[in-house]
């Protein structure tokens, strides 16, 4: 995809029926990271909770996870398990696009193109509820069965099916106003620390002054305390999990620098990180 061509709907709904038609007419090879989803890497890796499916649209890919490095090559498919810790190495010289299907906690699926020189080209379709519950269970169960003897042709059909659902999703997508665009933007995606309404606007082609008016009047928030609280809220269920550290935490919820996240923590909850945990 040329770097000033914009990733569309269009654009993903095709991906996602040449991801089909490659399973279905060629040998495709899924790479599903062996990984401790618990093992906490030496260095910052991103990590979420609930699974990821790749496709390599053409050239490669190469993962680093806390154990072991995986290179996806055009027309494979990779899996990334919840709370798995992972990286993608970024090399600009390399000639190279995939497609990666988040599926969020709160609303659907997302679509991202990711290229060496324009890492995160994101789609602002999202599709509904349903997508997202049926889709943990459709990519859980192809992990499940992708460990299984002799079962490739039950993990092809969930992956067909999966993917038939999203095209699904992407030929009849719920239509939303602006600020339930942004919502779903901010719920999906608020771990990206580049996230503000300038970009959120751009991407949903609105007037930012507008969005943020409309959104202040809608939510009764500023869109960027809203960021910070849906950050904070999914920071304190991240502390439930005894096996994460204050600085995965961070990571996770959008912040760089976990001392900067602390403060921010103790601002809006009143005490720091450690404290929820005594």
């Amino acid at each position: 995809m040329p770097n000033n061509q914009l990733f569309t709907q269009d654009l993903a709904l095709k991906y996602v029926t040449e991801a089909i038609l490659s399973i279905k007419t060629k040998n495709y090879y899924l790479h599903i990271p062996n990984s401790n989803p618990n093992q906490e890497s030496a260095h910052p890796m991103a990590f979420h909770y609930t699974p990821e499916l790749i496709y390599q649209i053409y050239g490669s890919s190469k993962y680093q996870f806390a154990n072991n490095c995986i290179e996806i090559k055009a027309g494979e498919f990779c899996i990334i398990p919840a709370k798995t810790h992972h990286l993608k190495h970024i090399d600009k010289q390399d000639n190279s696009a995939n497609l990666l299907i988040s599926i969020g906690l709160q609303v659907g699926s997302s679509f991202i193109m990711q290229t060496p020189n324009k890492p995160q080209v994101k789609t602002p379709v999202f599709t509904n509820k349903i997508v997202t519950s049926n889709g943990i269970v459709y990519l859980n169960d192809i992990i499940y069965w992708g460990l299984q003897d002799n079962a490739q042709d039950i993990q092809q059909n969930l992956l067909i099916n999966f993917l038939k659902m999203l095209k699904h999703s992407l030929i009849y997508p719920q239509k939303y106003t602006k600020v339930e665009q942004c919502l779903n933007i901010i719920k999906s995606e608020f771990y990206d620390t580049d996230i503000n309404v300038h970009k959120i606007a751009k991407r949903i082609e609105c007037n930012p002054e507008y969005l943020s008016q409309s959104f202040s009047k809608k939510m009764g928030i500023p869109i960027n305390k809203y960021i910070t609280k849906i950050r904070i809220n999914y920071a304190q269920e991240l502390l439930k999990d005894y096996s994460l550290s204050i600085a995965e935490i961070s990571f996770a919820s959008g912040y760089v620098d976990p001392s900067y996240f602390i403060r921010v923590f103790k601002q809006y909850t009143g005490q720091p990180p450690h404290a929820s945990r005594l």
